[in-house]
């Protein structure tokens, strides 16, 4: 891999972090909308939660990658 590539792949992996974190957040955020309303837990009710959660795994395994790409190609 060309070292110039590097830069902008532990960018992308700073970027995906940030979007893991946010997405964290909204998860836990709705969940204790949810709680604090007094509401029923229903599956329904919890998929805004599920989705932003999946969101926040993809995006940290996806950050996860980019930073092993960028490894590998320091030592290339």
């Amino acid at each position: 891999m060309d070292a110039s590539f590097i830069p902008g792949l532990l960018h992308a992996a700073e970027i995906c972090d940030q979007f893991c974190s946010e997405n964290a957040m909204i998860s836990h955020d709705e969940i204790l909308r949810i709680c604090r309303a007094g509401e029923e837990m229903t599956m329904e009710k919890m998929d805004h939660s599920v989705i932003h959660t999946a969101k926040s795994h993809a995006a940290r395994e996806i950050a996860a990658f980019l930073r092993r790409l960028a490894s590998e190609g320091s030592k290339a």
